[in-house]
């Protein structure tokens, strides 16, 4: 086999393989999402103190306080502390500061997502109708919920562990501080031993109440064992030897009645709790009634977890109802917002992202196209610029550059140059962190990969396009074709008539 069919057959079978990379490029695109941006926070310590500044800061204060950069902000707000406070001895504050010092411990981050397939941008080029913006709040909306209920389920746990312990905290500081004479005495007996006791008995409540297939029963015999957990404690102390026997089978059942009483407020008919369902329902109509204040321009109502002061958790609504009135909601809100431009700019982006998904899938099946039109050809070697490109290209814009952009604007602020934030938004901004990931990274993998084998190709392509034009057969220079102009009679003068050449009269 001469040098020619080698390289020839090397192009060949480089074509086949960059054609199935190729394929496996855009299938990746279709299958994993378009753009993928996730937004995350992270408790810091930084954080919580913001945090705790801000949730401590009196509602009705309309003064005016200044941060280490100069920038004058209004003290506002975020919880209304006081309503935590009804369970408590203390009013609230000291809720607050625990439950935030736990989030910050355990270094704990919440995250919201938003995703955008290819399918529904390449739909939007042949089809803008305004449903494409429905079917897109829809699914951010889904994501939405999906994210809540991990979030629930992370934080869930620490809230009640931190509401518990705080509550069991305060009374048995008040138990103590009332006989003030003995109180070192009893501090000396109630030693950190029972203290670590009482935690545990806390965490075995709440993983009871967590447990996937927690019901009332399981929940309230937990419950009660615990009980019993801490009354042997009690026993134990000297001091509160008497009061630890009026715990009777009346007590017993008076504490049973109640549990389960509360607990049913949190389960459904067949007595399985739903406490993280329950919590994310509270949530979404909190969502739900901001938006519907946005729509309406009422005043806005003061929600926990996403229940006013007059309602009851049977009151409500279920997770589904929750989940397709938000839906419903942030439908109205945007497709009313400017008269329907919002959603008409919704379904340009999505137009304009399409065509732009089009030409970046064409550049890579370019190396497909020209592998089934030159199969047979003397040289089937082709120029990999535009796979290398587009491949590039796309996830560079997608992610590479959006993921430079915060960091470079936190670094900006933290110097104090171009942007200048107030200590409270910075600690905002190093607990906030965005990621962005994108199916293109399959065809950026592949780009790569083809830029550093295109010098090895190239060289086989160009080396055996010289030989081929070498291998061409010299031939003569073709000769200009000659013309023959007819021979010309000379001219003799006047010619004589003969008699026969002369007509008769």
């Amino acid at each position: 086999m001469d040098t020619k069919q080698k390289k020839r057959r090397f192009l060949v079978i480089s074509n086949i393989v960059i054609s199935v990379l190729a394929a496996a490029a855009i299938i990746c695109c279709f299958i994993l999402p378009l753009w993928k941006v996730e937004l995350s926070v992270l408790f810091t310590d930084e954080l919580g103190n913001t945090v705790k500044q801000l949730t401590y800061a009196d509602k009705n204060d309309t003064g005016v306080r200044y941060t280490s950069a100069g920038r004058s902000v209004k003290a506002a707000a975020l919880l209304d502390i006081d309503s935590f406070g009804g369970s408590f001895s203390g009013s609230g504050k000291e809720l607050i500061n625990s439950f935030v010092d736990a989030l910050c411990e355990k270094d704990l981050q919440i995250s919201f997502t938003g995703s955008f397939s290819s399918a529904d941008m390449i739909k939007t080029v042949f089809d803008n109708d305004l449903s494409r913006a429905e079917a897109l709040l829809d699914k951010m909306v889904d994501s939405f919920i999906t994210d809540t209920e991990k979030i629930i389920g992370e934080v869930l746990q620490t809230a009640l562990s931190v509401g518990v312990k705080e509550a069991v905290r305060q009374t048995v500081d008040a138990v103590i501080k009332a006989d003030s004479d003995a109180y070192e005495e009893i501090t000396k007996e109630f030693t950190q031993s029972d203290k670590d006791k009482i935690d545990d008995i806390i965490d075995s409540v709440i993983g009871a109440i967590m447990d996937d297939n927690a019901t009332v029963d399981s929940v309230t015999e937990t419950v009660l064992e615990s009980a019993d957990d801490i009354q042997h404690i009690i026993a134990g102390i000297d001091r509160f030897k008497e009061d630890a026997e009026l715990y009777d089978d009346e007590m017993r059942a008076s504490l049973k009645e109640n549990a389960e009483e509360l607990l049913k407020q949190f389960a459904d008919e067949d007595g399985r709790l739903n406490l993280k369902d329950t919590l994310v329902s509270f949530v979404i109509n909190a969502a739900n009634e901001a938006l519907e204040n946005v729509d309406t321009g009422s005043e806005r109502k003061n929600y926990i977890f996403g229940m006013s002061s007059s309602e009851t958790v049977k009151s409500i609504p279920s997770l589904t109802e929750a989940s397709d009135t938000l839906k419903a909601q942030v439908k109205t809100v945007v497709f009313n917002a400017g008269d329907g431009i919002a959603a008409k700019f919704i379904v340009l982006l999505m137009a304009v992202s399409g065509v732009l998904l089009a030409v970046f899938l064409f550049m890579l099946f370019y190396p497909i196209l020209r592998t089934l039109t030159n199969i047979s050809a003397e040289n089937p070697g082709f120029s990999m610029f535009l796979p290398i490109f587009g491949g590039l290209t796309a996830f560079t814009l997608l992610v590479i550059l959006p993921s430079v952009f915060p960091g470079i604007i936190k670094s900006m602020a933290a110097e104090g140059g171009i942007f200048s934030f107030s200590a409270d938004v910075m600690a905002v901004l190093n607990a906030v962190s965005v990621k962005f990931s994108s199916g293109t990274l399959i065809a950026f993998v592949f780009a790569a990969a083809l830029f550093v084998f295109s010098f090895f190709y190239e060289h086989q392509r160009r080396s055996l396009k010289k030989e081929l034009a070498a291998a061409q057969p010299l031939t003569a220079p073709e000769q200009p074709q000659q013309y023959y102009e007819p021979a010309q009679e000379q001219y003799t003068g006047p010619q004589t008539q003969t008699d026969e050449q002369t007509p008769k009269q």
